[in-house]
């Protein structure tokens, strides 16, 4: 199983391309992951085949793909990571479940409004 590098976002994200926020959802729309990439389809494929063990695991119990809905387009030369964090912190209070694990995950957003 390859591992693509995981962001963190104490680190600012900005790229001379632009980035995009994307959501994975399930098929009635719920959002079940959020990310940022400037390739959206590959990284969506990426989750989808060699993701966390959560992602796998949920992607299995569903019995058909997810879908890849993108979120909006960070213009380069500005710093993704901050509008990642503010799209998963918004959909954490929508679905507290979201497969986030690292950087981006739930345990960073608990982390975040305890502080």
């Amino acid at each position: 199983m390859s591992r693509m590098p995981r962001s963190s976002l104490s680190v600012p994200d900005i790229r001379s391309v632009p980035v995009f926020i994307y959501a994975i959802t399930d098929a009635e729309g719920v959002v079940h992951y959020v990310g940022k990439s400037d390739k959206p389809n590959t990284r969506f494929e990426w989750h989808i085949s060699n993701g966390s063990l959560g992602m796998r695991k949920w992607v299995a119990g569903l019995g058909y793909l997810p879908s890849l809905r993108i979120l909006c387009e960070v213009q380069p030369g500005l710093d993704a990571s901050i509008l990642e964090k503010a799209f998963v912190a918004a959909y954490f209070k929508v679905n507290p479940g979201l497969l986030n694990t690292h950087g981006t995950g739930r345990r960073a957003f608990v982390k975040t409004r305890a502080a």
